[in-house]
């Protein structure tokens, strides 16, 4: 079952619709990937690496990224944010990085540009996916169902927690003091109520 507020509900109060929500949290990973160990994938795989005069980036991958279209643009966000000094992760365990990367690896698993072992090992490098089957908008439909059945039946238990408050207020306590007897108190709950 997916937690509904700690996965949910934030991205509820975003605006974002099941399906949409089902989608980020079915990309989301244990952990960030290292920027390095990514490069170091990348070059060990021989799908990209640096030149190691320019520093430019050259491959398969890169080859791709030229053709344009959703794949490259995808391959063009991944390699510019690894060409950032500063970048020293990939953030797939946070939005929007985590949908992304995930879109992005699934279109080049599709495609046949990296293959599953590939795909598995990348995910590997995060800690492995979060929800590792996924999650559907009938989870995320679930989820909101529980929660709201934990919330009415929450409620239901405060209403009859008032109404105790209420009785110690008005007979119980005022009842301590007086020398009332337990019979007598009784009656005057049944008749006060």
């Amino acid at each position: 079952m997916i937690d509904y507020n700690l996965f949910v509900a934030p991205l509820e109060k975003q605006g974002y619709s099941d399906q949409k929500i089902a989608s980020m949290l079915s990309s989301v990973t244990c952990g960030d990937i290292l920027a390095s160990d990514i490069e170091n994938f990348l070059s060990d795989q021989g799908l990209a690496k640096r030149n190691p005069i320019t520093g430019s980036w050259q491959g398969s991958l890169i080859s791709l990224m030229e053709q344009g279209g959703d794949i490259g643009e995808g391959l063009e966000e991944l390699f510019s944010h690894l060409n950032k000094p500063r970048s020293v992760c990939i953030e797939t365990s946070k939005h929007p990085w985590a949908e992304k990367a995930g879109i992005l690896l699934t279109a080049l698993f599709i495609g046949s540009h990296i293959s599953e072992s590939q795909l598995n090992e990348i995910y590997e490098m995060a800690g492995g996916k979060l929800h590792p089957q996924g999650v559907t908008e009938e989870s995320i439909a679930s989820s909101r169902a529980s929660h709201q059945s934990i919330e009415t039946q929450n409620k239901r238990v405060r209403d009859i927690e008032s109404i105790l408050e209420e009785i110690r207020s008005r007979f119980i306590f005022p009842s301590i003091g007086s020398g009332a007897t337990p019979d007598q108190v009784r009656e005057s709950i049944k008749q006060g109520l």
